[in-house]
């Protein structure tokens, strides 16, 4: 089975989203990319959503989009919002606010950066974003 390296506590067919997916569509990767939960309203159907989470989600969903496949989030701890799984994967609304910390560049990159969305450091490397 591919994922074999942690058994969550519930099933996927557990999860009403995913009752009707057979094994060899979860085992398989490319299902689990085509099928990512992208909105808040889905992860509702996986995790019970505390108020601070759903607006987190909400607030994110603005700028990054949310991008979890079936098999990361039925590991989640539906109940427990201090799930470190689903801690990685569910902001809350806390992280959303920018400091002016926030806007300074502590790996210096501005300066390696000769063109937006490009840095070059080393000689032989450039980092696209």
């Amino acid at each position: 089975m591919l994922f074999d390296l942690y058994k969550p506590d519930r099933n996927w067919k557990d999860i009403e989203l995913w009752k009707d997916v057979t094994e060899e569509q979860w085992n398989n990767w490319l299902w689990q990319l085509t099928n990512t939960i992208r909105t808040v309203d889905d992860l509702k159907k996986v995790i019970n959503l505390t108020p601070d989470e759903e607006e987190g989600v909400r607030i994110s969903t603005k700028t990054i989009p949310l991008n979890i496949t079936p098999y990361y989030a039925s590991l989640m701890n539906k109940d427990d919002p201090r799930c470190p799984i689903r801690m990685q994967s569910v902001p809350i609304s806390e992280e959303m606010h920018k400091t002016k910390y926030d806007m300074e560049d502590p790996l210096h990159e501005d300066e390696d950066s000769p063109v937006p969305g490009l840095t070059h450091r080393y000689p032989d490397r450039v980092l696209f974003w």
